[in-house]
């Protein structure tokens, strides 16, 4: 039995000063030493150096692997794993739309692990695309080995009760949140801000903005209270299936002035 300490966060090069929260990020990672890091949207000159200095750091037993998710925004749209077991590294959109996901198959031992590291279309009307989009990659996992332990991370812009969520469960994986506590986090989008820093800070372009408050129109009851303006989503997760436990399911990086991104990050143990 093995216990992976798995983080799964999107770094957002778009907000905030990505050098000061990639800092934040790489001291935690030190300090704390997981085994398994998924990162979505990392940005090809402050991000992937970052992280590529932070498995340095980390040490000889890591690895980094990088594959570009978007095609026309490679300097802004990466995946990237860090983890301590041997992995090998690859992309694929599965047949719809531009965004690429990353799988990377991991041996502990003889034993086949699989992560796929997701960052889906962001706008509401895509919510169909991707749920295709990750039945076909979950159908390409169970090709890898059928009974292995298999991981599904990342921002899937899809909230815990549209068909993108619901299909990754019906294959069996189970959200690590809802698992241990019955349900999902209270929100993982946006992350530790009022309403009041999102509209004045730099954490949120206009254009961003206005597309939070049309998805507020459209969903007011996942409007968290007090904010009513900007609305609160869960659309980060991490799934295990073939799993033996998930253990200590939490949300880091949310406290103001210690945020690592716009999105919360995930962190769970895995037990394989």
């Amino acid at each position: 039995m093995k216990k992976i300490d798995t983080i799964s966060i999107n770094m957002s090069i778009n907000n905030g000063e990505p050098e000061d929260r990639y800092q934040k990020f790489t001291n935690y990672c030190l300090e704390t030493r997981p085994d398994l890091l998924a990162i979505q949207e990392v940005s090809l000159d402050i991000g992937h150096t970052a992280l590529q200095a932070l498995t340095k750091q980390l040490g000889q037993d890591y690895s980094y692997h990088y594959e570009y998710a978007y095609p026309g925004q490679e300097d802004s749209q990466g995946l990237a794993v860090v983890t301590r077991l041997k992995a090998k590294s690859k992309c694929d959109n599965f047949g719809f739309g531009k965004n690429k996901m990353q799988i990377v198959k991991m041996f502990n031992g003889d034993q086949v692990i699989t992560l796929a590291n997701n960052h889906l279309e962001a706008f509401p009307w895509q919510e169909f695309m991707r749920k295709d989009k990750v039945s076909a990659e979950i159908d390409s996992l169970e090709k890898i080995n059928p009974n292995s332990p298999q991981i599904i991370a990342g921002d899937h812009n899809s909230m815990p009760w549209q068909p993108c969520i619901k299909a990754i469960k019906k294959q069996g994986f189970k959200s690590v949140f809802e698992e241990v506590f019955g349900h999902e986090p209270d929100f993982t989008f946006p992350a530790g801000l009022t309403t009041k820093e999102l509209l004045d800070g730099s954490y949120l372009k206009p254009k961003e903005i206005k597309i939070l408050r049309y998805i507020a129109r459209l969903f007011p009851k996942m409007t968290k209270d007090g904010l009513a303006d900007i609305p609160h989503y869960v659309i980060d997760y991490i799934f295990v299936k073939n799993c033996l436990a998930a253990n200590n399911p939490q949300k880091i990086g949310n406290k103001p002035g210690k945020l690592f991104s716009d999105h919360q990050g995930l962190r769970v143990k895995v037990l394989v």
